[in-house]
């Protein structure tokens, strides 16, 4: 099956992903060009880079959400301006709502590379956004969503022993387990 609605797929050498912050587009990941871009800093190298992150760095004995990773492994600036807004729009949660491995998955780049995955050969977005790559998935008819569906007494039912469904996703655990019982 092909899926003619899904991706643009780029070489890694073409491929870069921006934020808007103050008004600036600005790399994302986090690079040289987004720290001078968004505090008026003059890094040139990876060795200032360092030093700066450093400097803003806040150490915690244990890590025990997202936005302690993010303050960790970023600094106050950086947090406040891109990840807590990002994580609010995408998540609908603050940072310290979300398992700590939500954020520290982000990488943090001490050089002018602006590719999330400098090591791959392809990078991938949807090419009309992933607003209308769900948009398209929902409204596809061979595919079913059910909300609200405890999965497991669904898989028993007669409704789904009668079904033909070629191949189920179950997120559910993953997905839960981002979020911090609180």
């Amino acid at each position: 099956m092909q899926y003619q609605y899904i991706i643009l797929c780029l070489p890694t050498s073409l491929f870069t992903q921006v934020g808007y912050v103050d008004n600036k587009y600005v790399s994302i990941p986090v690079n040289i060009d987004t720290v001078n871009l968004l505090f008026k800093e003059q890094i040139r190298s990876s060795k200032e880079m360092g030093s700066w992150l450093k400097a803003e760095q806040v150490n915690f004995a244990t890590l025990e959400n997202s936005n302690q990773a993010c303050l960790s492994r970023f600094g106050q600036c950086l947090c406040e301006k891109l990840f807590t807004p990002y994580t609010l729009k995408q998540w609908e949660k603050h940072p310290d709502e979300l398992n700590l491995s939500a954020l520290w998955r982000i990488p943090v780049l001490k050089n002018y590379d602006d590719r999330y995955f400098p090591n791959d050969q392809y990078q991938a977005l949807p090419k009309e956004g992933y607003t209308n790559f769900v948009k398209n998935m929902l409204l596809e008819k061979r595919i079913s969503v059910k909300l609200e569906t405890n999965f497991f007494n669904f898989r028993d039912s007669k409704e789904f022993r009668h079904s033909s469904f070629e191949k189920i996703i179950y997120t559910g655990k993953r997905l839960h387990s981002l979020v911090n019982d609180k």
